[in-house]
């Protein structure tokens, strides 16, 4: 599955609602760190500060990051495109792996000064 959200991204009830799908891999390119990270919080089943989420908010068909690319379309600008491949945990697999939680630091690093 291909996703390319505007710059406000998927959204919580979206990004739960793509989940329970359950396509084997996702391919999201995103324009916007911040919110690209919002969605990959409900996509992985972990919170944008790298802790695990709530057994309510867990998701089955929660996904695993496999890949990160970065463009810089733009130069001199702050703008990046960011494009991320998940594919679906493995069942009995470990809640997260180091990548999302490595990744998902990152990306919470990356908005633009003055977007608290």
């Amino acid at each position: 599955m291909s996703l390319d959200p505007p710059r406000a991204g998927l959204g919580a009830e979206a990004a739960e609602k793509l989940a329970e799908l359950g396509a084997p891999e996702i391919a999201y390119l995103s324009c916007d760190p911040s919110t690209l990270a919002r969605d990959l919080a409900v996509l992985t089943g972990s919170s944008k500060k790298g802790t695990v989420a709530s057994a309510d908010n867990a998701i089955a068909s929660r996904y695993e990051i496999s890949e990160v690319h970065l463009f810089d379309l733009f130069p001199q600008t702050f703008h990046i495109e960011t494009l991320v491949r998940l594919r679906r945990a493995r069942e009995g697999a470990g809640h997260r792996n180091r990548h999302s939680v490595s990744c998902g630091i990152a990306l919470g690093l990356w908005a633009p000064v003055g977007s608290t």
